[in-house]
């Protein structure tokens, strides 16, 4: 059959064919990507050779030769081929045209009988048959393929793939919702033997601010208001909570207005003090223990931070909540050294963080075809990533960080003479040669740090060059409209959340450190590394963490300190008497 005819101006035209070469009693559909290419060379069509060009690099891709490549397995590795083009550093207009060319090689699968769907075993299509199977086609179809039956799959079999997604270069928000909604659709369909605390968690918790009676509601934002006025009369001295706290404060009556009348029945909830019910809070922790699943120490701190709201507010000073304590205590608590030990598989070693801004700038400058916009994207990442493992602030203050506005706590500028700063030797130095010098400087005021201290110092001397480069060359690339001011900005050229931190910074510990790391356990890792080449030093860590109580990090970072650090520390010890006494 010969090409069919195109306007001018067209660039290529695809051979359209007859119903009539596959619908016959003959015809086979095709299944791997051999017998395709097969199909095709007997009336190959205009872009056949770049067809083939394109199959040799699925080849390299997918370590298969095309004999041995399903083209169901094609379809399912499809999104990570621009990512394994690119680490190979493919211009960008061939890794479009080789991408685009796996969708144009799909299509001549189908039209020559291969269908996505036909090849799903029997137990996988109850799975199909939910709403929710439209939400994780990715996930689908990689264990439909792999996994005959879908109760065989374990969570950490899709926390598995979902992490290889994301070192393979895809997005990593996108990755962990589909593993979640996978993981969900799972647990609906009955096949997941032991379902995750966070499913478990997500069903059912709350009632919406609207629908709860108007009393409650008011009597609860009156309290949230209280609690967190600069000045409110018969509040104890540093009861006094931030925004963050309050929204889990209204969460927490939230949810449990929603046991009281959606799980246990109860009618008439028209006050707050009606749910200081004995009973109903026993079987509140009940609820909470043995069907959410819900950890025994944040179980704790809720009971805490509601029941010292209660007992504070004067409307509520009849109350006899004095029951509350015997509850607290009866919650279970997971053991410490568990605790310690889930925690520390998923730490990375401090020098592994240390390598990620420069493995990011190396792939950055291998990676051929990126925009200005990708490239300012990449140099933001660098310097986020080197600046949590040199100054590991809480996660609110690296996106509140402010280099423009009224009044921005990153600048560059003189250091007054009478300020606290203590100064590094360069910097003394430099004041000698010009008294004029400038230095970058960062200030957080009380009402910005969770501690309510005020912090100031000089920036140090390992962030200047990247920052410099940041803010002159990149960052006006990440702009759109307004500028927001802060140093940090997301994709549309704003602010950054708590989550778009927390996702970039996940992401890139993936997929350069090979683990996921959240923002706060870079505070973790930096202060355990820190005491292990200064041991006992908690009062420069309390200070490099920003805590206003050096028992704070005594009590937190100490516990990597014990038994065995005595019985090392004995061994050193004897080691160096027995060498000075044969010395001597």
């Amino acid at each position: 059959m010969g090409i069919s005819n195109v306007l001018n101006g067209t660039l290529i035209a695809y051979e359209v064919r007859s119903p009539s070469e596959i619908d016959t009693a003959e015809f086979k559909a095709v299944s791997t990507v051999a017998e395709l290419l097969d199909k095709l060379s007997e009336n190959p069509p205009t872009e056949f050779p770049v067809l083939k060009t394109t199959c040799a690099r699925l080849v390299g891709f997918l370590g298969k030769g095309t004999d041995q490549m399903p083209i169901d397995l094609v379809n399912d590795a499809k999104d990570g081929f621009r990512a394994y083009l690119a680490e190979r550093r493919y211009k960008e207009n061939s890794i479009r045209t080789y991408v685009n060319h796996v969708a144009i090689l799909l299509r001549h699968a189908e039209d020559c009988g291969w269908k996505p769907g036909e090849s799903v075993p029997e137990a996988w299509k109850s799975v199909l048959a939910y709403d929710d199977a439209a939400s994780c086609p990715n996930a689908l179809r990689h264990f439909a393929r792999r996994c005959p039956d879908p109760a065989s799959i374990t969570v950490e079999n899709v926390d598995e793939w979902a992490d290889d997604a994301v070192k393979k270069g895809l997005n990593y928000r996108r990755m962990r919702n589909e593993r979640t909604t996978f993981l969900r659709l799972l647990h609906h369909c009955g096949f997941l033997q032991q379902a995750p605390a966070f499913l478990l968690q997500r069903t059912g918790r709350s009632v919406k601010l609207c629908d709860l009676p108007t009393q409650f509601r008011q009597e609860m934002l009156d309290l949230l208001n209280w609690k967190q006025a600069e000045l409110s009369m018969g509040r104890p001295k540093g009861a006094q909570i931030r925004p963050v706290t309050a929204k889990q404060l209204r969460w927490i009556f939230q949810q449990l207005y929603f046991f009281a009348t959606k799980v246990v029945g109860r009618t008439g909830i028209l006050s707050l003090a009606h749910l200081m019910d004995k009973e109903l809070i026993s079987s509140y922790l009940e609820w909470c223990v043995n069907v959410r699943k819900v950890a025994g120490l944040g179980l704790q701190h809720e009971v805490r931070l509601l029941f010292a709201s209660i007992r504070q507010y004067p409307a509520f000073s009849c109350l006899d909540v004095s029951w509350w304590r015997i509850l607290h205590d009866s919650i279970p608590i997971e053991p410490e050294s568990e605790r310690r030990r889930r925690k520390a598989m998923k730490y990375l070693e401090y020098e592994t963080l240390e390598s990620i801004p420069s493995q990011i700038r190396a792939h950055a400058s291998q990676t051929r075809g990126l925009s200005a916009k990708e490239t300012a994207q990449e140099v933001m990442n660098e310097l986020m990533m080197r600046w949590l493992f040199v100054l590991p602030w809480r996660q609110r203050n690296i996106r509140e960080c402010r280099i423009g506005g009224q009044k921005p706590n990153l600048f560059r500028g003189k250091i007054s003479p009478f300020s606290e700063i203590d100064k590094p030797l360069w910097v003394r130095q430099e004041e000698e040669r010009n008294p004029q010098a400038l230095f970058w400087q960062f200030e957080f005021s009380p009402d910005e740090t969770k501690t309510k201290r005020r912090v100031q110092a000089l920036l140090p001397r390992p962030l200047i060059p990247v920052l410099e480069e940041y803010l002159q060359l990149h960052r006006p690339q990440l702009l759109t409209h307004s500028d927001p001011g802060t140093l940090f900005i997301n994709e549309d050229g704003k602010a950054l959340n708590s989550s778009q931190v927390a996702d970039i910074v996940c992401a890139l510990t993936l997929r350069y450190g090979g683990r996921r790391v959240t923002p706060h356990l870079f505070r973790d890792i930096v202060a355990f590394t820190w005491l292990k080449h200064h041991p006992k030093d908690y009062l420069t860590l309390s200070k490099i963490l920003w805590h206003s109580n050096i028992n704070t990090t005594i009590n937190t970072y100490g516990s990597r300190f014990n038994e065995s650090s005595g019985v090392c520390a004995m061994e050193v010890w004897l080691e160096d008497r027995e060498k000075r006494s044969a010395s001597k």
